[in-house]
């Protein structure tokens, strides 16, 4: 079972706010290494029962035409990837999507 929730539209969300020392952005289509490596990092301490790897990063959200961005929540002067969350299209229901694989390395919790 799933909980599913729906949104009619996204107009009237509240302003989005950034810890200090953090930095949100939207990962290009393209990812670079880093982003790649970065992502399996924290896509497999959050789901240690899975093995994550750049290459599967590529694979299930770049080369995955149902996922639509990216984004990524880095720390410190570094950039360090601390969070990452993707949004998808539902095939199932056109035109909605869905926000799937979030996660935060277990560092920053």
């Amino acid at each position: 079972p799933q909980l599913v929730l729906q949104r009619l539209t996204l107009d009237d969300l509240p302003a989005l706010r950034v810890p200090d020392g953090f930095a949100l952005e939207r990962c290009a289509r393209a990812f670079t290494d880093t982003d790649r490596a970065g992502i399996a990092d924290v896509l497999g301490a959050a789901f240690p029962e899975m093995t994550w790897t750049p290459e599967r990063v590529s694979a299930t959200l770049t080369k995955d035409t149902t996922c639509i961005a990216t984004f990524v929540l880095r720390h410190g002067a570094s950039g360090q990837i601390a969070a990452t969350a993707t949004a998808r299209l539902d095939p199932a229901f056109p035109g909605a999507g869905y926000v799937h694989w979030v996660a935060a390395h277990p560092a920053y919790r």
